[in-house]
């Protein structure tokens, strides 16, 4: 069926505003209130796809227009998604049910130019984890004769099958789902103004302890002088993990780092050790001769702990567990 011979219940390819795939609504992890009249009275307006959530149950919302000159009754819509590779596939394509087990959505008695909205949401529950989803919506009668769904379509069949109104699809993007066990400090970067003048090298060293599983991020709050980003960020695979990347650092620099870890697990948070350790990457003939000229290297301060010699600042870092909302201090 051509576009310019709907003679049943449509889906628009796009709105006046240009926007594709309009009648397919994607509320994320947030179902909407009031939906029935939240999507008839917004048909000529703009809608904004909310990315599904990882891990979550993700709420889909259909409506159609009906473009004949007599009303219908008796149709329903059905909701799939699918990888986009597979968009050719369609009996690899997952059916998506509503909130009360249903594997259609029921459209009530749509009259001639109506705008209806199918009566309940469709619900993917628990979205596994991938970049994104094909949704595609159909439209159907309860007798499966109006518009059956095809099991495996060649690229012309595609082509002509979504130019149909009995059909509209838009790809969804999917977040992660956020770690639900929060540890994040603060700590500074302050290179003595008594420094030399010239930008020097220093190495940062972060070192996790007890806290396998998780993932460590440390971000500083702006970049060294060659505009190279402090940045540090792990999966901790072991029970004792490394990292140290060089920055160049000018006398008088100042930096807050935000150190997190984040971990799907509290168990896996029981007892974290983190150190953190910034120092100067000269050699110790280097060292002699600033020394001999009066030039202190301190690089780092973190909690007020330093070495013997005044070289190398560090500081074992006090952490706060968030859980919920709730604080427990580690």
């Amino acid at each position: 069926m051509k576009r310019t011979e709907i003679a049943d219940l449509g889906l628009r390819k796009c709105n006046a505003l240009g926007q594709e795939a309009p009648d397919i609504w994607s509320a994320g992890a947030s179902p909407l209130t009031e939906f029935i009249h939240t999507l008839t009275d917004t048909f000529d307006t703009q809608i904004l796809h909310t990315p599904f959530k990882e891990g979550m149950d993700n709420y889909c919302y259909l409506r159609a227009k009906n473009f004949a000159d007599c009303s219908k009754r008796q149709r329903i819509a059905c909701l799939y998604y699918t990888a986009p590779q597979l968009i050719c596939r369609p009996d690899l394509w997952v059916r998506v049910c509503t909130d009360s087990g249903s594997d259609f959505s029921l459209f009530p008695l749509a009259q001639a130019g109506s705008v209806v909205s199918a009566q309940e949401p469709f619900i993917i529950q628990n979205a596994e984890p991938a970049d994104g989803y094909e949704l595609i919506a159909q439209i159907n009668d309860r007798f499966n004769t109006l518009n059956p769904k095809p099991q495996v379509l060649s690229s012309l069949e595609r082509a002509q099958l979504f130019d149909s109104p009995l059909w509209s699809k838009c790809y969804i993007p999917m977040r992660p789902a956020p770690a639900p066990y929060l540890i994040k400090t603060r700590l500074s970067i302050d290179v003595p103004v008594d420094m030399a003048t010239d930008p020097t090298t220093y190495l940062l060293k972060v070192s996790c302890q007890g806290c396998k599983g998780a993932k460590l991020l440390v971000e500083g709050s702006r970049a060294d002088v060659d505009q190279k980003p402090i940045r540090l960020q792990s999966s901790l695979s072991a029970d004792q993990v490394v990292m140290e990347t060089a920055y160049r650092f000018c006398a008088g620099f100042h930096a807050l780092v935000t150190v997190t870890l984040l971990a799907d697990d509290l168990c896996k948070l029981d007892h974290p050790v983190i150190q953190a350790v910034c120092h100067a990457a000269v050699s110790g003939q280097e060292l002699l001769s600033a020394q001999k000229k009066g030039i202190l290297y301190r690089p780092f301060i973190c909690h007020g702990l330093e070495d013997e010699n005044g070289f190398v600042l560090a500081g074992q870092v006090t952490l706060t567990a968030c859980l919920q909302g709730k604080t427990e201090e580690r």
